[in-house]
């Protein structure tokens, strides 16, 4: 899928997207900073409290009855954390953008990716007193991102 948008950047673009960072810093900002903890209001707001009633079916996780609004809150924190990269460079060629930056921000979001998903995963599902075994967000960034 990425191959082709990869044949038709100019990567003299990338060595220009260094020497203007600010796109690449909103880039993490906002998928770090923002991104996360919004998704954790919305979970929260829709699945404990919206459409809780919903959802009061239990199952069992590691020996532990959990609910299933609690369950798909894990979820849509889990899925808000990651940064989609791999369509980026599509939309970026769609748009007609400067592929060098695009490229450059897919890159760094995925390094970031490998070292902050685990940890804030880890953290906001913690905080929330959401179950999901730490052995399972690390294997999981493994198989999706390494």
């Amino acid at each position: 899928m990425m191959y082709p948008i990869m044949v038709k950047i100019d990567f003299s673009q990338t060595v220009r997207a260094a020497r203007t960072p600010k796109p690449v810093i909103i880039t993490l900002v906002v998928h770090w900073l923002i991104k996360p903890f919004s998704m954790v209001a919305f979970a929260q707001f829709f699945f404990g409290w919206v459409f809780q009633l919903l959802f009061t079916a239990t199952e069992t996780i590691r020996g532990a009855e959990v609910t299933l609004a609690n369950s798909y809150i894990a979820g849509a924190i889990l899925l808000g954390i990651a940064p989609c990269t791999a369509m980026v460079l599509m939309w970026g060629y769609l748009s007609y953008s400067n592929q060098g930056h695009t490229l450059v921000m897919v890159a760094v979001n995925s390094l970031a990716m490998l070292f902050l998903y685990a940890p804030l995963g880890y953290w906001l599902l913690s905080a929330n007193n959401l179950i999901v075994p730490w052995q399972t967000i690390v294997f999981s960034v493994l198989i999706y991102v390494a």
